[in-house]
């Protein structure tokens, strides 16, 4: 093989491997916070922040510290299933 061809098959693999590296980056699981949650839901923030996130069934959010204070996230695959799960089941707020 050729001095070109065998650079330009390098420089390929090396455009391949970043690209499938960008790849598991973007596949993973996005984050949200209680207004990406109310957006989702079509809910206020302050109806999921003071009851929709205390309830028992809701899943536990991720903190990446384990500061109280932190900022609260949460997966946003856990809230959709969990969602699903609890279709009609919310009570309307009083």
């Amino acid at each position: 093989m050729s001095e070109d061809l065998i650079k330009n098959l390098e420089r390929i693999a090396k455009a391949m491997e970043a690209s499938a590296s960008a790849l598991k980056v973007s596949k993973a699981p996005e984050l949200w916070t209680t207004e990406d949650i109310a957006n989702w839901l079509k809910l206020k923030n302050s109806e999921v922040r003071d009851r929709i996130v205390k309830m028992p069934t809701f899943p536990a959010p991720f903190s990446p510290t384990q500061s109280k204070q932190g900022h609260k996230v949460w997966f946003a695959t856990d809230v959709i299933e969990w969602a699903r799960i609890n279709t009609g089941k919310l009570k309307h707020a009083a």
